[in-house]
């Protein structure tokens, strides 16, 4: 299951990008 693990990467890469 990448797909899951990927979007966990994007999410805290959006939330990094936001702070």
């Amino acid at each position: 299951m990448t797909l899951v693990l990927w979007s966990f990467l994007v999410h805290r890469s959006c939330l990094i990008v936001k702070d």
